[in-house]
């Protein structure tokens, strides 16, 4: 991990830790704070960034072993970036702008924090660790003129391959809706409100923005030079 990717790092690991914290404080029972897809991304981005900063992600080495550790360790940062971006994103625009009394921002000073934390500067922080550490490189490749095309298609699935941790997390929140243990806590899926054909069409617009939101952290960077 080189020094930007590092420095970003350092700032994200207590910007997630005192956010959680924060969240966890705000909600009545533990099995609330659990349900959300943002807290379960943010502690397996804390996780994960851990891990980076022990020296898990690290290129060095000739061995297949070294390659392929580092490899699994940008797959899991980036599909975790991906997820408290779209997470932070999808609540900015849809849920923020409906609590409390209208407002966009909430009135609870300690609500407040761990909405900013986990929703604006977390997802910032790890967007940055991911570029500066050069994570598209390895999952994509350089990218120049001569590769744009498959490097497009690299993308896309890596992107596609991504969506499987939404996926997963949304059927158990449904299992655990149904079963009583929790109520789903985005109101666009709960399908006493909205029934079932509205959760699908809401999770396939969610799909398609969380696609776009992979995408976008995989495009190609613009070197000082102007090339791709």
């Amino acid at each position: 991990m080189n020094a930007a990717a590092r420095r970003a790092t350092w700032a994200l690991v207590p910007c997630l830790a005192v956010g959680l914290a924060l969240q966890a404080v705000n909600d009545a029972a533990p099995p609330v704070t659990l349900s959300y897809l943002t807290v379960l991304s943010a502690l397996g981005l804390l996780a994960v960034s851990g891990w980076a900063l022990a020296g898990g992600g690290s290129a060095q080495g000739a061995g297949g072993t070294t390659a392929q550790r580092r490899r699994a360790f940008v797959l899991a940062r980036g599909m975790l970036t991906t997820a408290s971006l779209a997470s932070g994103v999808g609540y900015l625009l849809l849920i923020a702008p409906q609590e409390g009394e209208g407002y966009w921002l909430l009135d609870s000073p300690r609500a407040l924090a761990a909405s900013v934390l986990l929703h604006v500067a977390a997802p910032v922080l790890a967007v940055v660790a991911c570029r500066a550490d050069g994570d598209r490189v390895v999952l994509v490749g350089a990218g120049g003129s001569g590769d744009s095309g498959a490097g497009f298609g690299r993308a896309a699935r890596v992107a596609a391959a991504w969506l499987g941790w939404p996926t997963a997390w949304l059927a158990l929140a449904l299992v655990a809706e149904a079963t009583g243990l929790v109520t789903m806590p985005y109101p666009f899926l709960r399908a006493p409100d909205v029934g079932w054909w509205g959760v699908l069409g809401a999770a396939a617009v969610s799909a398609v923005a969380w696609w776009l939101t992979g995408m976008a952290l995989l495009a190609p960077g613009r070197r000082r030079d102007g090339t791709h």
